[in-house]
């Protein structure tokens, strides 16, 4: 019994460890996208030019972010699911998949906001309207 404690402590510490991680990669997810926005200010600008509402390339950008997100939670969810699945299987573990779960969609949730808030950032700076006359 004092064996699998300890185990179940350092299973624990992992997944705090572990969500962490995952929710600093969102807010690095935030400052790439707030960045690659930025890059792409002749295509959004050209966007606005042909008929392109705000809302809509805001549309286009926070869903071509969120398959991002997903995938890469969808890998990392994979990956820490079946390094972990003998210890979740254990009948001593105290941390359930539904935790696992609710913590994926905390994250999910996460990085969807920081996504529409670099999103709505980003398009209202006037430099990316103006982009199409620079070029």
């Amino acid at each position: 019994a004092e064996f699998n404690s300890i185990t179940n402590t350092y299973l624990s510490i992992f997944l705090v460890l572990g969500a962490l991680g995952l929710l600093l990669g969102t807010i690095g997810l935030a400052i790439v996208l707030f960045r690659s926005i930025l890059e792409r200010k002749q295509e959004i600008a050209l966007l606005r030019a042909i008929g392109f509402s705000n809302g809509k390339i805001r549309q286009l950008i926070v869903f071509e972010y969120m398959i991002l997100l997903g995938i890469g939670i969808g890998i990392g969810f994979i990956t820490a699911i079946i390094a972990t699945l003998p210890s979740i299987l254990s009948q001593n573990t105290e941390v359930s998949f539904n935790t696992i779960v609710m913590l994926l969609i905390i994250l999910l949730l996460n990085g969807f906001a920081w996504t529409f808030v670099m999103t709505n950032m980003a398009l209202k700076n006037s430099s990316i309207y103006q982009a199409l006359r620079n070029e």
